[in-house]
């Protein structure tokens, strides 16, 4: 399984070379063709290169449409050498969206809030470690809000700029960014009540909302301390 707008990752899928069933690593490399039955839907490389020495190498799939539940197949090809008799079946899927750190509940006096949006694959044994194909556009929004205006996105802890949208970068499964510390923010409450916060990733048609984040009154009080 590989998300739409994603890749496998690198030591997800491999094409291997057998002699008697058994792992065959002869000295000469070995050029095998890829082929995909909808290439519309899923992509392969057109050839890789088996090592001398090696009986296998990695490959990226590439999810390029939804398949709908019906999977294609991938084939392999090479020089004195019979193609799989069983063809890798692959699906593409919407990648699932998490919203990661928000706080809640909050206060009228709360700080911005940093958060970050993941992805993972549904149906893959390691559903977070594929990775966006090129860069994917995430739009932000505050939604089912009790009062318009009650809070808005930054792409800083203090001034920065009002953001309505963030992106995944190419070769990552996140909103963290090539240094993996570049947070989104909801800035401060302007009042009490109630808000969501949805992300959408068109290009792979993916969406999700938070739960419902309340924003309560600050609770300004006095204590002693001694030392």
């Amino acid at each position: 399984t590989v998300g739409k707008g994603f890749k496998t990752w690198v030591s997800e899928v491999y094409v291997e070379r057998l002699t008697d069933n058994s792992n065959y690593s002869p000295a000469e490399p070995l050029t095998v063709t890829l082929t995909s039955s909808d290439p519309s839907k899923a992509s392969v490389p057109a050839t890789v290169t088996i090592p001398a020495n090696n009986y296998r190498v990695y490959f990226s799939v590439t999810g390029v449409d939804l398949t709908g539940g019906t999977p294609i197949t991938l084939d392999a090809t090479a020089t004195s050498y019979t193609s799989p008799a069983t063809k890798l079946p692959v699906n593409v899927v919407a990648p699932t969206l998490e919203l990661m750190s928000l706080d809640n509940p909050r206060n009228t006096l709360s700080s911005r809030d940093n958060f970050y949006v993941r992805t993972y694959v549904p149906g893959n044994a390691s559903p977070y470690s594929q990775t966006a194909v090129s860069a994917l556009t995430v739009n932000l929004s505050v939604t089912n809000a009790s009062t318009a205006g009650i809070v808005q996105f930054y792409d800083a802890a203090s001034a920065g700029n009002v953001i309505v949208q963030t992106a995944i970068p190419a070769g990552y499964s996140n909103t963290l960014g090539t240094s993996g510390n570049q947070y989104q923010y909801v800035g401060q409450p302007t009042t009490t009540g109630s808000y969501t916060v949805t992300a959408e990733m068109p290009d792979a048609n993916a969406a999700v909302t938070s739960a419902t984040i309340t924003v309560n009154p600050a609770d300004l009080k006095l204590r002693f301390r001694s030392y």
